[in-house]
Parts: C-alpha cells; structure tokens; sequence
C-alpha cells in the first residue's frame, strides 16, 4: 500500500463555506465546530466504515486552509496537531495512518481543493491503461541501461581517493540524517515536557479528578465481574411436555420461545412471527383474554424484566469502567510525559522531578543539536574533499549524475502509477540484469560495478532501491491551469502529520482541504497548523466536544427569533449505539411562556447516519393522556417522538427534526426559550432556542485580521484604507422599521471618504466609499438599498431611512434582511487605535451597537533621546534622530518629512543618511537635509523594497530664543499635501470636508527638550531639574547626571551629613554647580565668605553667622553654614530657599536619609 501521497488537484465542486479575506496570510476554518462525541470516537473513511459492521459510519470533518494572499513561493511546508484526538492508524498496518495512504485519501472521502472563484474536486486516480504503462516500463529500461554505461564510465576513472572519499561522504551523510532525527525526537521530548511542566497543576487535577471518578458507584459495579446478573434459567425447548420447565420460567432456543403461562399447562410458542422473546412479550401484553397467563407468567415476565434491567446497568457501569480507566491512563501518562510519576492502580502522583526531567530533556535536546552541527561539518568536510576529488574527472561525473537523475524519476514515475508488481518488482528485476543489485528481490544494492580495475558498489554510487516508502505516490495529472499540486503527508508522531505541497503557488481565495481521520480522546477536540517552512498562518481551529451523556441534543443555530419563526433544524444524535429505546416515549419540552407548533408542512424527522429505525412518530397527549399524532397547526409546550420497531440500533444513529416553530404564551421580549429532551433512553439536557424580541438589528465584522491604515493618509488608488467587511442584519424580521433612521458613525478622527486620492469635497453618492456590497432578502436591488443610505459632506457619518428601504423578499422564510459592504477611510493626523464603526439611532433603540474594522497606526516612528539643555542661545547640540519606517515601501517618492521644535528652531549643517533599507533620499541643493524656517525636512527619492527605511539625522543643534522658561518643550512631526503617502490629509478647512482633516503637525515626543536653567541673564527660579542629594553618599544626581564628590574640580568634596543640631547639611558648591554649570561660586578666605551667582541671583552667605544676604536683603536662616574640609555647607531647607523653592519643593527622606530639591 502506498505510504506518501502527492495530489494534482483541479476545480469541480463548490465550496461555499469559506469565506475570502484579504489581510492574512490564510485563514483556517473547519468544516464542523460542535460535532458532539464520547471519548474514543472514531471517524474513518466511509469506504472502511462501510464494510465493517462494527463500525459506525460517520460523517467526517474537514480542516478547510484558504489563501488570503497570493503566495510566494511553490512548495509549502507545515503541521497540523491535534488536540484532544489521534490521527487513525489503519487496522491492517498499525505503522501507516490513513491520511498517508492513498486509498483513503482519494476519492469522495479524500483531499479536496477548491481554486479561488472555482469548483473543487474529490482527488480520484485517472485510469492507467496497459498501453501508457507499457511506455514507462520501457521509459526505465532505456534509463537503467544509459545508467550502467554510465557507472562503468565513472568508476573506470575512479582510484582509491575518490571512492575512499565517496565512501566516506555517504557516511557522514547517513551520520548527519541519525543526528538530525534524534534532534527532532529529543526536541519534541522537550517541548512536550516544558508545555506540561508548565500545567502540572492542571495535570494533577485532571489526574485527580479522573480517580474520583472511580470512586462512584457505578465504577464499583462494572469493575467487579461478580456483578453480572444471571439470566432466568431456561427450560428445553424440546420438552414438549414442559415437565423441565418450573412454574414461571420460560424456554428458548435462538428461534422459539416458550413462556409458561397457566396452571394447566397452557404455553405460548415462539412462531416465524414471534422469534425473539421482546416479540413475544409484546404479543403476550395484547388484550386477548388468551394470552393472560396468571402468577405463573407474570412472575416470569418479572423475572425477565429484573435480569433485563440489571443487564443493563451493569454493561453501561462496564462501560463507563474502560473510560474511567482510559481517563486515568491518559492523565497519568501526561504526568509521567512531564516528568512526574502517577500510578494506574491507585491514586498516588509525583511531581517533585517534573523541574528535573525538562532540564534532564533540555540537556538532551541541546546535546542533540550539538550532534547535528558536528554531523553537519563532518558532512562539509567529507563534501569538500570529494568535491576537490572528483573535480579532474567532473565531466564523467556530471553525466553519471544525470543517468541516475533520469533513472530516479523514470522509476519514481514508474511506481507511482504500477505499485507494487508491475513498479517496484519490475525495477527489482531490470536493475538485477543491469547488475545493481544481487538478485530480483535485493533491495540494498550491494552488487559491485568494476571498470579499468576499480570497483564500487551501486549503494555507494547512489543507485538505490526505489519502493513505495520512498516514493511520492499518487501524482494526479489533473490541472490547476496550466500546473499541477502535489500534496505529501508523513506522520510525525501520534497527534502530529507534516504535510508538504508543491507544483502550485496558492492564490488569494484558493481553499485545501484535509479530512481529519482520528480518533477523540476526550475533551474539546481541536486541530491547529505549525506554519514551519510554510506561508500558511499559525492557528487552531475546533471540530469536537465531548458530550456528558449517551445522546446529544443540538441545534443548526440559535439565535433570537419573532413570533412564530421556525426552529433552525434540531439534531437528536446517539454518541453510543443502541442508547435510544425503540417504541419508549421521548420527551421534547420547551419551558417558560411558550410553545411549540407544527409548521403547515407537518413536523418531520428524518434519519441521517446509524441503522436505527427510519420510522419515527411525532406525538402529543390528547385530553385523556392518550399519544396521538401532533399535526400541521397543533400547538403544545410538550411534544413526544417515538421510533419504531424493537430493535435497538447497532451503529451510532442520528435524527433531524424539521418543522417545528416556536411561539410566544406570554413571554415578554427579552425572554430566553429553550427545549429539554428526556426518555427513551436519551440523556436527559436541555439546550438554547434564543431569545424572543419584537425587533433587533446588528452590526459584525468579519472574522479576519484588522487591515492597517496609517494616519494622516488620505484614500487613494495605491492606499485604498479598505475596512473589513460589515454586515447589518436584522435579528428578528421586519426591524428595519419605517421611519426610523439608522446612523453609521467612525470615531472622532477618522472619516468615511472615497479612493480617489480627491480631497476638500463631498462625496457624490455612498458608491464612492464602500466597496464589496450585497444585499439579500430585500425585495429590491441593491441600488434600491443603496437610495435608502446618505453620506453627509464632511464623511463623518451615513444615515439609512428605514422607510427607503425595500421589504423583505416574500418568498424568503427567514425574513431576515441583511446589507454587507466595506468602506475606504481616512484617519487624522495624530489618531491611532483601533476604528470601530458603529450603529445607533431609533433604528436600534438607540442602543449602539459597534463592530471594529481596522486599526490605524502612525506612519512614522521617531527615535532620539531627551536632552537635557542650559539655554545657550545658537548652536546648542543636540542627540541624533532617527525616523523609522512602519514597513517596507510607505513612504513614496518625493514624500517629504518635516521635523519642527516647539519654540525653537533647527541649525543648518545636519546630516541626513538611510542606515537601514534600499530607500534613497532627494538632495536639497546637495544636502540631504533641508532647514526652511527652523523647520527640518528630507526627502524620499525612491521606496524602501524589503527592508522598513531608517534614516539617521546627525549634526543637529537648535536655536533656543532668550525668553524660554525652565520646562519640557516637544517634537512635531508633518507631511506635506502633496505627498503621495505620508500625512497628506492636511487642510486649513478639513473639518467641513471628506479625506481631509485640519490638524497637521502631530507631537511625537512630549520632552523632546527639558530646560534645566535659563540663560545666565535670566532669574528663573522654578529650576526644573531634580537634586538629589544622600547623606553619607559619594554621588549626587542632578536629573540625568550623576556627579561624584570625590572628583570635583578643586579637590574632593565631603559629603553631607547631619550636624549636631540635628540639621541636613548639603554642600553648597556641589549642589548649585550640579544644577547649572554656568553658576558661579566664589569663596572669599579672609572673611570666610561664600558668594553664588545664579541668573540674576546673587547670594552670599559667612560661615558662622546666621545670616543670608539674597540680592542686597538680608535673612535669616536656621542655622549658620559650617567649614568642612575646605567646603561651605549649608541646612538643606536654607540652600532650597536660596535657590527659590518653595516647602513642596524640599523634601527629607528619613529612612533613605535622602535630601531632594525639586
């Protein structure tokens, strides 16, 4: 059987439930979401399913993976894993999965693929006539024999280096391919043991939770086989003289039965009619006088019922028993997998090694990549040096290595459409006569090829046994246009499948889909795609859920519904076969203020999958409690289904119930509706109808990534700002109500406009700013529906008249009306964030409802540091600047980027250079950089390719005028009008217009410029940089800076400290030099006298006095200034007051002993 499969798949058969998407790369659906399971269910191929009766047919689900883009490259490698499921072995190779056999995978059952607006197609192997066989054997016999003279010709100029070097090459080569699979294995050992490591907790729960289960009484029952009931004796059926039956007993054969019925003797024969004993029962409980048995029978019936009833319980504990046990197992083995210890027998767990055991994997993992790199260079070394061999004899070589190619794919051709017998056992064969291998089954290849006496064997040349394992099977020459998909599936382990496609690149809309042959394991199943080497997006998608009973009840959607709308399709499914009771009563019950009535067609139900009876009665209860039919009309809070027949189904069967409506009795609006299912053997649950409500509308988007639209960009042919797709609908029919408006609004700053790159106007009509618009249910067209919506002149918002709207279509059942459209928008200058579109007005009750439609980013990132500035009037230095494109290609030619400082101006004789991407800039009169007014500007000259643009401003310096105030001062950042891309929505009138908007300048950075001081003729006393100052510490900070004491200009200074008299004792050079260098401080030694200039004060203070002279006024001060070392040091709050600050602004921390100014 064919292991590997590669399909060429064309367009044949729809697929309307993907939908498209533009803005990722693809987007993974599948074709079930809420299939209801038991653990260990099984989907299998039907044609597997179907010819083995204990399996049950099962409709299989698929995982659906779209193109949301048009791929880049041809072959495509990734994952799907499993959650909660196993991929299904074949039964008659357990080593083989079914998704990797070409039986199963082709066909109805198999791999589909639908191109983007085509049709799919089942993936079905054309006829292989005796004919086009017969070419490609030929086709291998001529490759194989070019093959020998050409190894004859290659080994004749080989000598002992060149095969040594062969010889060896292929060892390293085989070494290198162990390496590489023990890495694989030792970091899936890993990731595996970090991921649970990770939940051990969880894990212990599970496997504590899994025990208690054990501990219901239902486990003590079905584990202990001394629980099974015994079955009433039975008498000889050929005893026509019943003297070896007892008084209430009875006798069976397999085709007859008797039942003791009376004293006389009297006794009831099973018949063709009656053959089993449930007939017999039921023909026994007719009213007919004759059948009435008396103590005799009923103690009989009795003790059949007992034995039946017991029978029963004691299979389902059985079974509930095996899942038990395989709960535990499979929690415990996730422990131990962490590297914990957990026992099956009883409940006791470990996982005090779970830590060592990753590390222990870590190790292993890291070793094994260390074996990979040492395999990989011996691979290099052992290439170059065969390389450096062959390379006098490389035009022998080049030819040799061509036969074999030829061979090779000959072969592979071959087997593909051949198989086993006339593929692989033909090739066996002619590579024998050629002599390449010992004989017609020798698949090593060990035979040697001898020439001018040198000799090789076919192995070490590279000519080797070509199988079905080695060989992509299945090439289907059916086309994609004018190529050709291969699809190849390996399995990886248990869960995981890698799956490799190639011949085709995908394109936007193109749809693969995979069936999921696996086995449940419990819980919520799921598949998710491992990218790898693939351009297919990572995510997950769920497909099953374990339900709690033996029968699930569903429904095809809930959703809110009027008075009298028909129930979506309701499922009564059996997740183990035989669980609903053929002729016992099954309840359907809806609760609260409501009913069911039976649509005019009658209420149906319809067998789907399983063999249970195909007869099934929709019933109600007359008035004297009798079941009779529930007709079109009828209306009841409670209905019944019987199923006909007393056999009891042997494959898991499912029921679709159709018909049903559901109306009001009472209910008020709002109100949830639900329905409850019960006897007959189903599991009693009780599922959503929906809610009922007079009207209701609302607004979703599609389900796909938020497309980006960049801020400050007006809507254009190459920057269409296109949102996701919305959709209104109507909950409950009819809520598009007449005269009542419905007003579509964006948040402030982002507006709805069209894409023509035209600005400073209204839009002519709502088909200049939406795109993709459909409208269904209507009775009217789209241009109908489109008459009924508005757009006001500055595109902030679109009104729908619910009276312009069309009705809904009279022949729709749903009544349901539905627009879906996108927009083109623009966003201000300076907005980012999400863009959520909302709904609002009298047409929803004025209760707004919003759905997001893209997000909106800057168009520029701007990188510099804060700098901290003295004013100095002209040339002050600033860091460099570095503005950084969001992603490749935005900025477009002749874009051009300005830079302005709050209240100061740039210097000319800045640098400009792209250090990052292919973007070139525009020179202005030879210069990169343009300074026009203060104002920085570059210019792009060509679009960045691959790499974002980053274009590095250097040299720069500013002009600060005389009169700026200690403070932070910002950053701006504009476009220009004219620009093709970058922030072009700038108008003086933008408020009053569509695609243009009045901010232009937008703040990147709030302290681009902190002041510390004014200038030196300026008195600014609210100084802005922070002091502090810690007693006993070396260093001062002063904002930024940090100034150590210890190597001060002059000589070290002490630090400060805390005097006798309790006061903080800062010193003063220190600290007023640390605030502004251009202070000065002057010390007078003959009168111990110390004078600081800062601005326009001047203070002076002598050591030992308590007087401090500011600006010719003298004050007092808490205690005198103290010589320490050389150095003037003055109380904390006294140097503060000097400075001009105030008590908030001097601060003592006691714990830190920590002073801070400012």
């Amino acid at each position: 059987m064919k292991k590997f499969i590669s399909f060429a798949l064309a367009a044949s058969m729809a697929l309307s439930m993907v939908p498209a998407t533009a803005f990722a790369a693809s987007d993974l659906t599948a074709s079930h979401s809420n299939i209801r399971v038991t653990a260990n269910t099984e989907f299998y191929p039907k044609k597997v399913a179907d010819a083995d009766a204990s399996l049950t047919t099962r409709e299989v689900p698929y995982i659906l993976l779209e193109a949301t883009t048009d791929f880049k490259y041809d072959e495509q490698t990734f994952e799907l894993a499993l959650e909660n499921a196993e991929w299904l072995e074949r039964k008659d190779d357990g080593d083989i999965l079914f998704v990797e056999t070409e039986e199963y995978m082709s066909g109805e059952d198999g791999i589909k693929f639908t191109p983007e607006g085509g049709t799919s197609t089942d993936t079905t192997t054309p006829p292989v006539t005796s004919e086009e066989l017969g070419k490609l054997q030929a086709a291998y016999v001529d490759a194989a024999t070019a093959l020998k003279k050409a190894a004859e010709a290659y080994v004749g100029v080989l000598d002992s280096t060149m095969t040594t070097a062969q010889a060896e090459l292929n060892s390293a080569q085989a070494e290198l391919k162990l390496a590489k699979a023990a890495e694989s294995t030792a970091k899936e050992k890993y990731e595996k043991a970090e991921e649970a490591s990770a939940n051990i907790t969880a894990l212990v729960k599970a496997y504590e939770d899994a025990w208690a289960k054990a501990e219901d009484a239902q486990y003590s029952l079905g584990s202990d086989t001394n629980n099974a009931p015994t079955a009433p004796t039975l008498g000889n059926p050929d005893d026509t003289s019943l003297t070896s039956i007892t008084t209430g007993a009875y006798a069976a054969d397999g085709t007859t039965v008797l039942f003791w019925l009376k004293g006389d003797g009297s006794a009831i024969q099973g018949t063709a009619a009656f053959t089993t004993v449930d007939e017999v029962k039921a023909e026994i409980a007719k009213d007919s006088t004759s059948y009435k048995g008396g103590t005799a029978y009923e103690n009989a019936l009795k003790e059949w019922n007992n034995y039946d009833a017991e029978k029963t319980a004691y299979d389902k504990a059985v079974a509930y028993v095996a899942s038990v046990d395989a709960e535990i197992a499979k929690a415990a083995q996730a422990i131990v997998d962490a590297g914990g210890k957990a026992s099956t027998d009883s409940n006791a767990s470990d996982v005090s090694g779970v830590t060592q055991k990753v590390a222990d994997l870590l190790a292993e993992y890291e070793a094994a990549q260390a074996a990979t790199k040492t395999a990989q260079k011996l691979v290099d070394t052992k290439q170059a040096a065969y390389d450096a061999a062959v390379a006098s004899i490389a035009e022998t070589k080049t030819a040799f290595d061509t036969a074999l190619a030829t061979r090779n794919t000959a072969g592979e051709k071959l087997v593909t459409i051949g198989g086993q017998g006339n593929g692989v056992d033909f090739i066996l064969a002619q590579d024998f006569a050629q002599g390449f291998n010992t004989s017609s089954t020798d698949t090593t290849y060990t035979a040697s090829i001898s020439a001018n006496g040198n000799t090789a064997t076919a192995f070490d040349l590279g000519i080797k046994y070509i199988g079905l394992n080695g060989v992509v099977a299945g090439a289907y020459d059916v086309a994609v246009g004018d190529q050709t998909l291969k699809v190849k599936i390996t399995k990886k382990s248990d869960s995981r499948i890698v799956v490799q496609t190639s011949g085709y690149r995908f394109k936007d809309g193109d749809v693969l889909s995979i069936p999921l042959f696996v086995r449940t394991t419990g819980g919520v199943a799921s598949v998710s795609i491992d990218s790898l080497d693939s351009e297919f997006t990572s995510q997950g998608k769920t497909f099953a859920k374990t339900a709690d009973g033996d029968t699930e009840l569903s429904i095809e959607k809930v959703q809110n519904f009027y008075d009298g709308d028909e129930i979506k399709n309701l499922y009564l499914e059996e997740l183990v076969a035989g669980t609903i009771e053929p002729g016992k009563i099954i309840s359907l019950r809806v609760n609260g203020d409501f009913q069911l009535k039976a649509g005019k067609d009658g209420v149906s139900v319809t067998r789907i999958t399983g063999d249970g009876n195909d007869k099934v009665e929709v019933l109600k209860k007359d008035s004297d409690g009798n079941y009779v039919a529930f007709n079109a009309g009828d209306e009841e809070d409670e209905i019944y289904l019987r199923v006909g027949g007393t056999v009891k189904s042997t494959k898991a069967t499912q029921y679709r119930i159709q018909g049903l409506q559901i109306i009001e009795d009472g209910a008020d609006f709002g109100d949830e509706a639900s329905i409850t299912v019960s006897g007959g053997g189903t599991s009693k649950q009780t599922i959503k109808i929906g809610n009922y409500e007079d009207f209701g509308v609302k607004l979703t988007a599609e389900d796909k990534d938020l497309p980006v639209i960049y801020a400050g960009t007006k809507a254009n042919s190459k920057y269409d700002n296109q949102t996701l797709k919305v959709t209104i609908e109507e909950t409950v029919a009819n809520s598009f109500i007449d005269n009542r408006k419905m007003e579509i609004t964006l948040p402030e700053g982002v507006e709805f406009v069209n894409d023509n790159g035209e600005a400073g106007k209204a839009p002519d009509s709502i088909d200049d700013v939406t795109e993709d618009f459909k409208v269904y249910n209507f009775a009217g067209s789209e241009t109908d529906v489109k008459k009924a919506m508005t757009l006001n002149d500055n595109g902030t918002k679109i009104t729908i008249s619910g009276k312009d709207l069309p009705d809904a279509s009279g022949t729709n059942k749903d009544r349901k009306r539905k627009i879906e459209f996108s927009v083109h928008v623009s966003a201000e200058a300076d907005f980012t964030g999400d863009v959520v579109m909302t709904l609002g007005g009298p047409g929803v009750a004025d209760k707004n409802v919003s759905a997001t439609v893209a997000t909106v980013k800057a168009p520029i990132e701007v990188r510099t540091a804060v700098n901290e500035l003295k004013i100095d009037y002209r040339n002050t230095e600033i860091a460099d600047i570095t503005l950084v494109e969001p992603e490749a290609g935005l900025w477009a030619k002749d874009d051009v980027i300005s830079l302005e400082g709050e209240r100061m101006s740039f210097e000319s004789d800045a640098k400009a250079e792209v250090v990052n991407g292919d973007m070139k800039l525009n020179k202005y009169d030879g210069d990169y950089v343009d300074v026009d007014g203060g104002v920085l500007s570059v210019k792009v000259d060509s679009r960045s390719s691959k790499t974002p643009a980053e274009i590095k401003i250097s040299g720069l310096s500013l002009y600060m005028d005389r009169s700026l105030a200690a403070g932070n001062y910002k950053l701006k950042v504009f476009g220009n009008s004219k620009n093709e891309f970058f922030m072009n929505n700038y108008d003086k009138d933008g408020d009053d217009f569509a695609n243009v908007f009045e901010t232009q300048k937008v703040t990147v950075m709030d302290d681009f410029v902190k002041i510390v001081t004014a200038g030196r003729d300026k008195d600014d006393a609210t100084f802005t940089t922070k002091i502090v100052v810690p007693v006993g510490g070396d260093v001062i900070t002063a904002g930024t800076k940090e100034i150590k004491l210890s190597e001060m200009q002059g000589g070290a200074c002490p630090p400060a400290y805390i005097n006798n008299d309790g006061y903080t004792m800062l010193p003063v050079r220190a600290v007023v030099e640390a605030l502004n260098e251009i202070a000065t401080v002057r010390w007078d030694d003959a009168t111990k006298t110390c004078t600081i200039g800062f601005g326009q004060r001047v203070f002076s203070m002598t050591v030992g006095s308590k007087v401090l002279n500011l600006n010719g006024v003298s004050t007092a001060l808490n205690a005198a200034p103290e010589n320490k070392d050389g150095r003037v040091f003055l109380p904390l709050r006294d140097l503060g007051y000097a400075l001009g600050l105030s008590d908030s602004q001097i601060s003592w921390d006691s714990t830190t002993q920590t002073a801070q100014l400012n």
